[in-house]
């Protein structure tokens, strides 16, 4: 099981927290970096004229009943006629494509400010977070790189049935030296946000453990967050993923 302490913050670890306070929203809210991904937008965008689209016809289906109940009411018939009709249709469904997208980034702005109120609080304890771990094996999960932080990501058994799970950039040094996965290594986090900074390693590298984790879907399994640790083995993965996503 990891154990945890607390230590002074170094300057380097100061510098990066800094770095990552003064960082805005990592990444857009479209990515086409291939042409699959390009289709993806396309139907996205596609889904949001469609829901905008449904407004435009439960306003109209709105208006219709009150022309019906109200027959001597201008404006609600006006609004039915062909030409008003086709306007509200095309008006709705350029606002659910460009204002649902326009809605949703404004979301993650504001979840992007509020962590940079957590790194502001790291700055001010004067802290850092040692997470000690002792590992026996290693694994890599590659269909959780395609989801979330888009890095690589490995399972870790750090006990008889406990596995740690870790994924982000912060891992990239340690593997191009070669030094992670490791038998004993520190994750070093902010205190208060729990941001990782970086990896130390400690211990001998570990070999990694071939496992088929092909069958991990995010629709069907429980997506871990770097740091968490589950109740399984490197072997049991995917089915104890299943269950938590079920429980």
């Amino acid at each position: 099981m990891p154990s945890r302490r607390y230590s002074p913050m170094e300057p380097a670890q100061r510098q990066a927290l800094e770095r990552k306070r003064g960082k805005r929203i990592d990444k857009p809210l479209f990515q086409i970096r291939k042409p699959g991904d390009a289709v993806g937008v396309f139907f996205m965008l596609a889904g949001f004229a469609a829901l905008g689209w449904l407004a435009g016809v439960l306003i109209l289906l709105l208006f219709y009943l009150l022309s019906l109940v109200l027959p001597d009411a201008t404006a609600p018939a006006a609004v039915m006629r062909p030409a008003a009709v086709q306007l509200t249709m095309i008006t709705s469904a350029a606002l659910g494509m460009l204002g649902i997208p326009l809605w949703l980034h404004e979301r993650r702005r504001g979840a992007a400010r509020g962590r940079a109120g957590e790194l502001e609080a790291d700055l001010a304890d004067g802290r850092v977070e040692v997470v000690t771990v002792q590992a026996t094996g290693a694994a890599r999960c590659e269909p959780m790189e395609q989801l979330g932080e888009e890095a690589k990501a490995f399972f870790l058994q750090v006990g008889a049935s406990e596995v740690l799970f870790l994924q982000g950039g912060y891992l990239d040094k340690a593997l191009r030296a070669g030094t992670f996965p490791n038998s004993e290594f520190d994750v070093i986090r902010g205190a208060k946000s729990g941001v990782a900074l970086e990896i130390r390693c400690h211990g001998n590298p570990l070999p990694l453990i071939a496992h088929d984790y092909s069958d991990i879907t995010e629709e069907e399994c429980h997506f871990p967050s770097d740091g968490e640790v589950l109740a399984a083995t490197l072997e049991t993965m995917p089915a104890s993923l299943r269950q938590l996503k079920n429980s």
